[in-house]
């Protein structure tokens, strides 16, 4: 992701002495994910699984139904 914002001038050298950007790429992707997810009605444990965040002890029981899968 982030050379792609190289390679098309979006990142620049003149900001490398700044310390931040305009935005965060891999972080505002993200959130774009799990906001569309929301918005299609997917329950938010299943958003948290698919994101790859960990869910606490339920990590080792929640397991996503066939059907919860048939509706991504």
């Amino acid at each position: 992701m982030e050379d792609a914002l190289w390679t098309r001038g979006v990142r620049k050298k003149e900001n490398l002495k700044i310390n931040r950007y305009e935005f965060q790429t891999d972080h505002g992707l993200r959130k774009w994910f799990k906001k569309r997810c929301e918005l299609s009605g997917i329950k938010s444990i299943n958003i948290e699984k698919l994101m790859g965040h960990s869910i606490g002890i339920s990590d080792s029981y929640y397991k996503i139904t066939e059907d919860a899968k048939m509706n991504f």
